[in-house]
């Protein structure tokens, strides 16, 4: 076919008013997530960081009041240990409902899946909390967010994406999100 055979090409028809179709529409960017889930998803990373510490300080009194208690020659110190122990246990219990709620809100999941997997998170132990710090890792992930050998998630590349991720949603009212 000869260059001047060819039909002439059609512009591209205009989106369809915003409000009145949910897919995705041809001139307007896609981002994925909103700076509320990525928020929710680093607070529910970090906050399974300090619920692992709790955990394990837990179990350590646990077994520590124990040992203490078998031990007859002092009681009083080992009731001391298991009222610390019940301390962080319900510390641990908390954190990990938190953590958990804002990893399940991040990833678009009920409520109550948070606190399922908060309640069943110490229960496991360090192997169910590493699963669940694994899972708020790979919804970051989405945001361009990596992890870093030995150094975890970092603040200055969390704060970057999420300043832009701000100024997006208040600049462009018509951008869809994934």
């Amino acid at each position: 076919m000869s260059e001047q055979s060819k039909p002439p090409i059609q512009p591209i028809a205009p989106p369809p008013q915003v409000g009145f179709a949910s897919y995705p529409r041809a001139n307007v960017p896609t981002v994925y997530g909103s700076s509320e889930k990525l928020s929710r998803a680093y607070r529910g990373y970090h906050g399974f960081s300090y619920t692992l510490i709790l955990t394990i300080s837990a179990y350590v009194a646990w077994i520590g009041g124990a040992v203490v208690m078998t031990d007859s020659s002092s009681s009083v110190g080992g009731i001391l240990l298991l009222l610390v122990a019940l301390v962080l246990t319900v510390g641990t219990f908390y954190m990990s409902i938190r953590s958990s709620q804002d990893l399940a809100f991040a990833c678009g999941w009920t409520s109550i899946v948070g606190i399922v997997f908060g309640i069943f998170g110490p229960l496991i132990g360090v192997i169910g909390l590493g699963i669940f710090q694994f899972l708020a890792v790979n919804e970051m992930k989405n945001y361009g967010l990596g992890l870093q050998a030995f150094r975890g998630i970092r603040k200055k590349d969390y704060l970057a994406i999420l300043e832009e991720l701000q100024q997006y949603e208040r600049s462009s009212p018509v951008a869809t999100t994934i």
